[in-house]
């Protein structure tokens, strides 16, 4: 029973589901208008989320990884380098080609914590969480835009530290790593950009 309600926790508030909505929050408050908005983000979501997602699932498929959390270190050596390189360039470039500066910026970092959460997975023998990742940044993306009106959101982390730690993916040090390392980059870029003036 804890083993299914952490499996389900693990999807339910999932990179996949929080990166939906990271993105809708950033079109909301983008500017841009919502039809563009639509078809820009839904661009953005299939270049730097599908096509990796998709070839992660070939490689699974085809045996030439163990499975799609990216276990073995060898593995992610292998191939976590390329995919990682290709998602994050074309965030940045396509950020910089059909969006505003503010919200480039928040791009930028995205991108920042991406490479450096998928650097230090591929690289080390440290397995940083990518759930913990990428729920910081959406709660962080989501409270900076709406003026901390959604700090409890940050609640949220504590049923995803369980269902991670249940399921046996990660250590305290690598979930601790997952909200620590884009706290510190997204504190690091408002002191850089300015907080977000977006009306």
């Amino acid at each position: 029973m804890r083993q299914r309600l952490a499996f389900l926790i693990s999807r339910i508030l999932g990179p996949l589901p929080l990166i939906c909505l990271l993105w809708l929050t950033v079109a909301v408050k983008s500017g841009i208008g919502f039809w563009r908005a639509i078809w820009v983000y839904s661009l953005i979501f299939v270049v730097t989320i599908g096509i990796p997602m998709s070839i992660t699932t070939a490689l699974v498929a085809t045996r030439r990884v163990k499975d799609i959390e990216w276990s073995d270190i060898k593995q992610r050596q292998k191939y976590m380098p390329a995919l990682t390189t290709f998602a994050v360039a074309s965030l940045i470039i396509l950020s910089k080609l059909l969006i505003d500066g503010t919200v480039f910026h928040l791009s930028l970092v995205l991108s920042v914590i991406i490479l450096a959460m998928m650097l230090i997975w591929s690289l080390f023998n440290f397995k940083i969480s990518g759930h913990m990742v990428i729920a910081t940044c959406t709660f962080m993306t989501i409270n900076l835009y709406f003026h901390l009106k959604f700090i409890w959101l940050f609640l949220l982390l504590f049923p995803i530290i369980w269902a991670r730690k249940t399921l046996k993916m990660h250590t305290f040090a690598e979930l601790a790593a997952g909200i620590i390392l884009p706290m510190a980059i997204s504190l690091a870029a408002v002191i850089i950009f300015g907080y977000p003036n977006i009306p």
